[in-house]
């Protein structure tokens, strides 16, 4: 379990990173001297877009963005990115988005399937991130079942050998 949580604030931390990367960019002013980068800043007074797969990440991208965009959350809490199947209403969601945040650690590789539909960057949040081997500490009940250690009712056998049936004869 403290590997789980360990995880979980790694990938929480990288999302803060991503995500006040993307939203705290500020277009400099473009200047009447000639510029030597071939790519010039863009200024734009348009709105970020961003779409998340999951409820955690979404929540984090939300607080971060505030009212300077939107966030979409993609998959309803409780639904798990393993078994996710996207819908088209799904897809229309992403075509809005500038930014996806996933997971990663193909659990939701369907994700990249989609965008590659849209304009939109997909960042994953395990980047850089090594995951520790899950170990079940948890002991198995198996020798309970090998010893016979049974606290049931064993008993009946010498019962019905003593011949004891609490008065009831069958003759």
């Amino acid at each position: 379990m403290h590997h789980l949580i360990k995880t979980f604030k790694y990938l929480t931390l990288c999302v803060v990173l991503a995500g006040l990367a993307v939203a705290c960019q500020q277009s400099s002013p473009v200047s009447e001297a000639p510029v030597s980068d071939p790519n010039p800043p863009v200024q734009t007074t348009q709105n970020l877009n961003v779409s998340a797969t999951i409820f955690p990440i979404y929540d984090i991208s939300k607080q971060i963005i505030g009212d300077k965009g939107t966030v979409e959350l993609i998959m309803a809490p409780g639904n798990s990115p393993h078994t996710f199947e996207a819908r088209p209403s799904d897809l229309i969601k992403l075509n809005d988005a500038d930014v996806i945040f996933a997971i990663g650690q193909e659990l939701d590789n369907w994700i990249v399937a989609m965008a590659k539909e849209t304009s939109a960057e997909v960042i994953t949040v395990d980047t850089n991130i090594d995951l520790i081997a899950y170990e079940d500490e948890h002991d198995d009940h198996d020798e309970h079942e090998k010893d016979g250690d049974h606290d049931g009712h064993d008993d009946h056998d010498e019962h019905e050998k003593d011949g004891d049936h609490d008065g009831h004869d069958d003759h």
